[in-house]
């Protein structure tokens, strides 16, 4: 089950001196560099701490006591740290992680692990590093006057679950929980809006809309960070467009924080049926800038007029020079959604927006609060 070891799965993509952590980003921000949920689901299964505490330090070993009062390294920062990681690894895997929801599948729960432990970068706490959970999802700072709402955790852990339906089993005492806290916190509606209306009325179970779940179905069969990286590429979608656009460079920040090869995931969302390539030329035209259609016109010798809109210039360029364009779209890596999905995308996108606010609920009430000594 376990063949590979942390760095042979990172497979040279990592930093020189911290083989998991991404090139593009400096070891301190504790970016992997590439997807691991496919190493850390087998021993999510086995109930295996040492590992996936293995695998947290090797993504805060380029940083691992920042926020602490200053910077140590080698055998101190080993001895400091890795103990407190353990116990939170630990933790995770213990029943009370998940004992607010009843979910459809086992599969989701083994999800909602990996998905935590790749989403739960380490955080300051009271002067204590550990892994977040609830506690960092959403933080009441005395005297600061605001919430903060986690948005890498969060959001990645809700696109992790986008496939899964689950019925919450105490909906009122997270309501309860939920609307204390904002009771207790002198927040403006802004920043609180996220906990109000709606989304705390509809807390009792999450189940994809008929609309979407083909859509939804199809996300299990790629890895936890692709599934992040359609929902950020959805947001690419225009109304009655099925163009989404580049793969590569795609991806938001959040994403990137939990771990993401972006031309892996690429080729994995294709071979999925996810996306195929772009044939949409129309579209691929229209996500360039003006001034790039003008110049591809100039370089053919085609007629434009200055006033033209950027549909204008589309059109004048496929009319001209229709293959040049097909290949530049297969070239650039652009992609479109399937047929059998045109109208799926935005649904997705609209129910990924309500499943984001409810997972914000459920890690932050959900999950009990770290016991103290």
């Amino acid at each position: 089950m376990f063949r590979q070891s942390l760095v042979e799965f990172a497979a040279g993509r990592g930093h020189r001196d911290y083989p998991i952590l991404s090139v593009t980003y400096s070891p301190i921000s504790s970016v992997p560099c590439a997807d691991f949920s496919p190493w850390l689901r087998p021993h999510v299964v086995a109930g295996n701490p040492q590992a996936l505490e293995e695998y947290v330090w090797g993504v805060c070993e380029g940083a691992p006591l920042v926020g602490l009062g200053g910077v140590a390294t080698g055998p101190e920062a080993q001895n400091t740290i890795r103990p407190i990681h353990l116990d939170q690894c630990r933790r995770l895997l213990r029943s009370e992680v998940t004992d607010f929801v009843e979910f459809a599948s086992e599969e989701a729960e083994i999800d909602l692990r990996t998905a935590l432990v790749q989403a739960s970068l380490l955080d300051t706490d009271d002067g204590e590093r550990t892994l977040s959970l609830a506690d960092r999802t959403i933080i009441w700072r005395e005297g600061g006057g605001h919430i903060i709402n986690d948005d890498r955790l969060t959001t990645f852990v809700a696109a992790a679950m986008l496939p899964f339906s689950g019925r919450v089993l105490q909906p009122g005492e997270l309501r309860h929980k939920a609307s204390q806290f904002l009771w207790k916190s002198p927040v403006s509606g802004t920043q609180s809006g996220c906990l109000l209306g709606d989304t705390l009325q509809n807390l009792e179970s999450f189940n994809p809309p008929t609309s979407v779940q083909a859509l939804c179905n199809a996300l299990l069969f790629v890895p936890l960070a692709s599934r992040s990286h359609l929902v950020d590429s959805l947001n690419r979608l225009k109304p009655g467009s099925s163009y989404l656009g580049s793969l590569n460079g795609s991806t938001w920040y959040r994403t990137r924080l939990a771990g993401i090869d972006e031309s892996e995931s690429a080729g994995l969302l294709l071979r999925a049926g996810l996306v195929e390539p772009a044939s949409d030329l129309t579209g691929y035209l229209l996500d360039h800038r003006k001034d790039k259609l003008v110049g591809e016109l100039r370089k053919r010798g085609l007629v434009y007029r200055k006033a033209w809109t950027k549909a204008n210039l589309a059109s004048a360029l496929l009319d001209g020079a229709e293959h040049d364009v097909a290949t530049m779209a297969r070239m650039s890596g652009a992609v479109q959604l399937p047929a059998k999905f045109h109208a799926a995308g935005y649904g997705l996108r609209t129910y990924f927006e309500e499943l984001d606010r409810k997972w914000k609920i459920y890690l932050a009430f959900g999950i009990p609060k770290r016991r103290r000594s």
